[in-house]
């Protein structure tokens, strides 16, 4: 799973896999949700993110993570 946030756009994508995207759906006025092409959920995009939600911090409990890794933009 990958999460970005693109501070230009105030929009926070989240990839929860590479594979290729067959359709989306905006399901509010600021998210879309993306599947493929078996109609599995992929990802998602959220529009005006920093505006809907506190982006300060990250909690993550109980992930069985295998890797992390960090990047400050």
């Amino acid at each position: 799973m990958k999460l970005h946030y693109n501070a230009d756009a105030d929009t926070l994508n989240i990839d929860f896999s590479c594979k290729q995207c067959a359709k989306s759906f905006k399901i509010a006025p600021f998210i879309l949700l993306y599947f493929d092409e078996q109609g599995d959920l992929i990802g998602m995009d959220i529009d005006r993110a920093k505006q809907l939600m506190d982006l300060s911090h990250l909690d993550v409990e109980n992930l069985p993570l295998c890797g992390f890794s960090y990047r400050r933009g």
